[in-house]
Formats: C-alpha cells, structure tokens, sequence
C-alpha cells in the first residue's frame, strides 16, 4: 500500500468510527474508484449507506465485499447482507444470510441473536 492509498483508507476508516455515514459514502466510493478490490472498505460503505437506509447500495457494497473477503470474513458480512434483506422486506432472503452466518461461526451469537429477533418480531 503506497502513501497516498494509506492517506485514503484512513480517511475512510475515520469517517466510520465517527459515524459519519455520508462522509463515509463519499469516501469509500472515491477510494473504490482507485481501488476497487478491497473487501474491508467495501463493507465500511455498506454499513454506513444501510444506516442512512440506501439499501440498494449497501447491499450492493456488501455482496461485493462476500465475493471477494478472505474465508473466515463472510459470517459479518452474511449479518450484515441479512440486515440489508430484512429491511427491505425479504424476509426469507434475510432468514437465509442470517442462518449462513450462524452456519460459518456457530460460536458466535451474532447470527443467533438477529436470527432470533427477526423471527420474534414476525410472530
């Protein structure tokens, strides 16, 4: 990672721990711009656009970022696809990347507890 690319991620990566999800969008999408390939950026940009409710883009940001997370990553971001899905109304599509996350890391509740939430509040 060079100078520059190192300055950029760390924009990103500050803008995310502020919570700022709009400086985080505008951000990550121009450090994707140069460097398309890089997963943990992608999520940022999804979990920032879901939190002001652009699903479209962060499920597009998260299912980019499962396509090309090393393998022990997609549990967080089948959590997060489900979140996306969930939202958005697809329920079984959500039920589905909830249970995937569960299925990658049994030890973890993560997937356990959205899992259970979302299937509580459908009654």
């Amino acid at each position: 990672m060079n100078t520059d690319q190192a300055d950029s991620y760390e924009s990103v990566l500050m803008a995310w721990r502020a919570d700022k999800h709009v400086l985080t969008i505008e951000r990550a999408s121009r450090y994707l711009a140069q460097f398309p390939d890089d997963w943990l950026i992608l999520s940022f940009l999804g979990d920032a656009a879901h939190a002001i409710g652009r699903y479209p883009l962060a499920e597009d940001a998260f299912r980019r970022a499962l396509a090309i997370a090393p393998p022990g990553r997609h549990f967080r971001l089948h959590r997060h696809l489900g979140d996306v899905c969930r939202w958005s109304g697809r329920i079984p599509e959500a039920e589905a990347h909830y249970r995937r996350t569960i299925a990658e890391k049994p030890g973890d509740t993560e997937g356990y507890i959205y899992l259970g939430g979302m299937l509580a509040r459908l009654g």
